[in-house]
């Protein structure tokens, strides 16, 4: 019997394999179309640079450099906890000032450094959940929850959210799932796949269901601060007194570096109820690799510091609606609803006041934070009042012209979510089996419901170029148009039109990119 070779793989490894890793029913279609020459018009993947129209700013570029050419951070970093090496202390304490507000001061030895907001995520399910216990997930919502979870032996149930009031959370049915083996709930906001934004009411709605049930929160808000004009985030840690709350967030989204693996956890526990088990087993978890990027860490706080609000204002304007930037234009004196540093950018909406090259009465030099009693903000951030048009709504608006279709307009984030009225294309068994056959016609991928546990619906990506958007569009409206029937229709929908601009532009270029059903779900 020890003269063969027999390896096989863990358990655990092949637990993991049977939770399935997102996307696999599609992949292998996409696969299977683009050794043919193909063009594709991806609009699946979740990593923002992929199509090379958001680049990271200069400042975190060159914050990088002078990590690698101080030649400080070559070694092994401190996992998370210890305090005996102060040039990794600093990174901490960036994390710490950056993501305290009006309503919350960080102290840096709440904040642990993690391999990306995943890594981070795996920490909080591990740390806080047995085998056999449960922890509640939104659906539609991310499907790396789920994986993290049931690939150790812990249960995943769902609460809804209400896609008629904009992806909030029904509250009664997230108070029926929580039961005696509930071990925590998983908050994500802004939403991946959904793109809402939670307003302040609405968290403190949640936070009561949380509290009214002893049951600890994990917050994924690895898209914080990338909401739209007439939207606010609120960390949920922040607004929280009495549940402890582990809020995960990092740099993958908003700095457009997903590739760097930066993610951190900042524990909020005003009544100490993590003290005596929870912190230390984070601790401890954590030690299983050592540490994260060292060279990123050294770069952390040029980063969060140097990154100037015009790098995500210009963000922002590719994925919604702001105002066009443009050097030439003098400054303008902004309100805002947070003396944060991070000024929330849906004020470049609410007519800013007049036009001035000179700073404010005080003495404040051009471009430093100004605050009055109306909460005023001398914000550097050059603006012309010229809307532009942005992926949010060009996707919307085209969507919501096509029959059989239901978009919900996003708030925030880089998705949109549209609804299928599978009745009206009744050759198709489920909206997979649609979206499959789109690939086939359209060369147009998009991601189906069911990676979301959603049925009935797919996510389209906000970050790809404008024009390849509205060809991708124009192209599913194409299909559907093929496709639709209007047998058991509603005299409403009898009535519309059979129409959605064709685009003026010519088609573009696409570069072909590749995915393997193995990687994908990392870059939803």
């Amino acid at each position: 019997q020890f003269n063969i070779w027999s390896c096989r793989s863990s358990s655990l490894a092949e637990e993991y394999t049977r939770v399935d890793m997102v996307a696999v029913p599609t992949a292998p279609i996409v696969n299977a179309l683009w050794p043919k020459g193909l063009l594709m018009y991806v609009c699946v993947l979740g990593d923002p640079t992929v199509f090379g129209n958001l680049l990271p700013s200069p400042e975190v570029l060159d914050a990088v450099r002078e990590s690698l050419g101080s030649l400080r951070y070559n070694g092994y970093a401190p996992s998370v906890g210890e305090w005996n090496q102060p040039r990794y202390i600093e990174a901490r304490e960036a994390v710490a000032r950056y993501s305290s507000s009006v309503d919350v001061t960080v102290d840096p030895k709440d904040v642990l450094l993690c391999s990306g907001c995943s890594g981070a995520l795996d920490l909080c399910i591990t740390a806080l959940a047995n085998p056999g216990q449960n922890i509640l997930v939104p659906r539609p919502g991310f499907s790396i929850y789920r994986t993290l979870a049931e690939g150790l032996g812990i249960k995943v149930k769902s609460y809804n959210l209400k896609p008629e009031r904009g992806w909030m959370v029904d509250l009664d049915h997230l108070e029926e799932q929580c039961d005696e083996k509930t071990a925590a709930i998983i908050i994500n906001n802004p939403s991946n796949p959904c793109g809402s934004v939670f307003n302040r009411e609405h968290l403190f709605d949640i936070l009561e269901v949380a509290r009214r049930n002893f049951l600890p929160i994990i917050a994924d808000e690895i898209y914080e601060h990338m909401v739209f004009p007439g939207k606010e985030f609120h960390s949920l840690g922040s607004l929280s007194l009495e549940v402890p709350v582990l809020s995960c967030s990092g740099l993958t989204k908003r700095f457009l570096i997903p590739g760097w693996r930066m993610g951190w956890i900042i524990i909020h526990d005003r009544n100490g109820v993590f003290d005596q088990e929870v912190r230390k087993g984070l601790q401890r978890l954590s030690q299983r690799i050592i540490g994260s990027n060292t060279l990123v860490q050294g770069a952390l706080p040029a980063i969060l510091k140097n990154t100037p609000q015009e790098f995500y204002y210009n963000t922002l304007c590719i994925l919604q609606t702001v105002l066009a930037t443009d050097r030439r234009e003098g400054l303008f004196l902004i309100h805002s609803r947070t003396y944060d540093l991070n000024i929330n950018l849906s004020i470049l909406r609410e007519n800013p006041l007049e036009v001035s090259q000179d700073p404010p009465r005080g003495g404040s030099p051009p471009g430093d934070k100004h605050l009055t009693g109306r909460k005023a903000a001398f914000c550097p951030v050059r603006v012309r009042a010229v809307p532009t048009r942005n992926n949010a709504l060009v996707a919307f608006e085209m969507l919501k012209n096509i029959e059989g279709l239901r978009p919900v307009m996003p708030e925030g984030a880089m998705y949109i979510m549209v609804g299928i009225n599978m009745e009206h294309f009744p050759e198709f068994s489920s909206e997979l089996h649609f979206l499959e056959q789109m690939v086939t016609e359209e060369s147009v991928f998009c991601l189906p419901g069911q990676c979301f546990d959603y049925p009935g619906y797919m996510r389209l990506v906000l970050s790809v170029p404008e024009e390849q958007l509205r060809e991708a569009c124009h192209r599913i409206a194409n299909y559907c148009a093929r496709h639709f029937t209007i047998s058991s229709i509603s005299p409403y929908l009898v009535q519309r039109k059979h129409s959605l601009p064709c685009p003026t532009q010519a088609q573009p270029t696409l570069t072909t990119i590749s995915t393997k059903a193995g990687g994908i779900e990392d870059d939803m």
